[in-house]
């Protein structure tokens, strides 16, 4: 997987044609996920370039997140009190979901809006629980069920009913673009959603009106808003899980924490380099839950010999990330943290060799998304 997805990244840069879903949802050749080629390496740069003008990577955007690190604290507080079960998920979906709107759209999601955010996870959670089914998946492989199966399980209803989804989510997008008052003189952006419109005119004024386009922009915020709220929030809720049922793990990071940040102050990203065994845990925690097992369906973009076997141009390829994760020649596939392989990763991190391949491919160069989350 190394010498494909990694070495060897541009030849798996494409994607697996879906002209027809494209079509019906998109509108066209659209968005960042379901993009290869030159419109996926523009505006793959462009949000990268926006995201890190407003702080990805630096204190501004670390003074967000602890924010909501603090709004979150507020929330155990008041739910312990009750003496209730709450679930962590939720808890975990809104704080990630505020630090992800306020880089699209400006604002973050307060007691004036929450059921805003609670509309929006809801529609995200029936669209993804849809998507999954085998009967969807079916559907949207074969496009002409659309046309020859116009009742039943399989064919139109399963695309009318990703298409209403769909439009739910364009429609927010839109009240979005719509509510932004955008000063063109001025250079700097607030948000996403203003750099692209000052990209857009800027683009248009030297008459391109293709490459930013209204169409792409909200195909860009759909892909930017999925990409970075399940990966983070899915990835912190098993984080909780898996320390919740190894007590001998949840005990060492309480360690390091007291020895390294005490409680007079709360942790920052400064402190990462004196963590190891917290930043072992996190990379464990990565291995096992293995959100993306299947990730996206590239096509080859040139001939390839692998393994002794001509792979042609437009062969469809899926990194099986899973093979490598859950090798049980290597690590203990069990549905638990594995102690072991946490003190590997430690030692990794003091080398400064850590790092496990995600989204299996190079992350300068692949299109995923969780690059835009963290």
């Amino acid at each position: 997987m190394k010498n494909t997805f990694v070495k060897d990244a541009d030849s798996y840069l494409g994607k697996m044609n879906r002209e027809v879903a494209l079509h019906v949802f998109r509108g066209g050749y659209y968005g960042i996920i379901d993009t290869s080629g030159d419109v996926w390496r523009e505006h793959r740069r462009f949000a990268l370039q926006v995201f890190r003008n407003l702080g990805l990577g630096k204190n501004l955007m670390q003074e967000k997140i602890l924010y909501e690190v603090d709004a979150l604290i507020e929330d155990l507080n008041e739910l312990s009190k009750s003496g209730e079960e709450f679930s962590m998920q939720e808890i975990w979906d809104k704080r990630v979901g505020c630090v992800i709107n306020q880089m699209l759209f400006g604002y973050r999601f307060d007691e004036n809006t929450t059921d805003e955010f609670r509309y929006l996870k809801r529609l995200l959670s029936e669209a993804m629980r849809e998507v999954s089914q085998p009967a969807t998946i079916i559907s949207l492989m074969y496009p002409i069920t659309r046309y020859i199966l116009p009742f039943g399980p399989i064919g139109k209803s399963r695309w009318d009913k990703m298409l209403c989804y769909w439009r739910a989510f364009m429609d927010f997008f839109d009240k979005q673009i719509v509510a932004h008052k955008v000063n063109y003189e001025e250079e700097e952006s607030r948000d996403y959603v203003e750099a692209y419109l000052k990209e857009k005119k800027k683009c248009e004024d030297q008459g391109d009106f293709k490459s930013y386009s209204i169409l792409q922009l909200k195909s860009a915020l759909f892909d930017l808003w999925i990409g970075g709220l399940e990966t983070t929030s899915n990835t912190l809720t098993w984080l909780i899980v898996y320390i919740l049922h190894n007590p001998t793990v949840q005990d060492k990071i309480h360690e390091e924490l007291d020895r390294v940040i005490g409680s007079g102050r709360i942790i920052t990203t400064a402190d990462k380099a004196d963590l190891p065994y917290a930043n072992a845990v996190i990379n464990e925690t990565q291995r096992l839950a293995n959100l993306l097992p299947m990730n996206l369906i590239h096509e080859l973009s040139r001939d390839v010999d692998l393994m002794g076997c001509r792979l042609k141009t437009g062969t469809a390829v899926v990194a099986q990330i899973s093979a490598v994760l859950y090798d049980d020649k290597r690590v203990d596939v069990g549905t638990r943290v594995d102690e072991l392989l946490v003190d590997v990763c430690m030692r990794a991190v003091l080398t400064g060799r850590s790092g496990l391949v995600m989204t299996g491919g190079a992350r300068s160069r692949q299109g995923g998304l969780g690059e835009l989350a963290e």
